[in-house]
């Protein structure tokens, strides 16, 4: 049976502007992105959170990915995409 489920999809390019809002210099990391997702969550009514380490996916940096589950279950995956599947993509 399929079911809609409400659900948030974020892609942060690696590059950062350097002029404009947000602006900075050097390129995001995976606390950036976890800051980002956390700053997101803590406004929604997700309960408890905990962050898993992320080792299943292959497209995921092992290091640096994450599950965040909450409640009965995973909510998201938040990471950094893995050098070779980059590669692969062109990117």
């Amino acid at each position: 049976e399929y079911r809609e489920r409400p659900g948030v999809a974020v892609v942060v390019c690696p590059g950062v502007a350097e002029e404009g809002v947000g602006s900075r210099t050097g390129a995001w990391e995976f606390a950036d992105i976890k800051g980002v997702a956390e700053q997101l969550l803590e406004r929604l009514p997700c309960g408890e959170l905990r962050w898993l380490p992320h080792t299943t996916d292959p497209a995921f940096h092992p290091g640096k990915s994450a599950r965040i589950e909450s409640g009965d279950g995973l909510i998201g995956i938040v990471g950094c995409l893995h050098p070779s599947a980059a590669e692969e993509l062109g990117l």
